[in-house]
C-alpha cells in the first residue's frame, strides 16, 4: 500500500517534468535514482541485511521515494515562477 503511495507521488511529478518539456532531466533522474538508489538498496535491505523479499521492496520503496525527492527538486530549481 505505501509502495502504491510512493509510486503515485514519483508518477505525478515525472509527468510534470515531462509537461514542461523536462524529459531529459526527468529521464536522467530516473536512471540515477535507479542504478544508485532502488537497486543497491534492495541488495542490501534484502539480501545483506536478511530481509528477505521485504527487504528488495523496501529498497524499492526508498528509491521510488528518492526518485519523487529528485522530480521535486528538478520542478523547483527549473520552473519559471513569474
Amino acid at each position: 500500500m505505501l509502495m502504491w503511495f510512493a509510486d503515485g507521488l514519483q508518477n505525478q511529478l515525472c509527468g510534470s517534468c515531462k509537461g514542461l518539456g523536462l524529459q531529459a532531466y526527468a529521464s536522467l533522474a530516473t536512471f540515477l535514482t535507479s542504478l544508485f538508489g532502488s537497486i543497491p538498496l534492495a541488495y542490501v535491505y534484502g539480501i545483506t541485511l536478511g530481509g528477505d523479499l521485504k527487504g528488495i521492496w523496501l529498497g524499492v520503496f526508498t528509491g521510488l521515494f528518492c526518485q519523487f525527492l529528485v522530480y521535486l527538486f528538478i520542478l523547483i530549481k527549473k520552473t519559471d515562477w513569474k
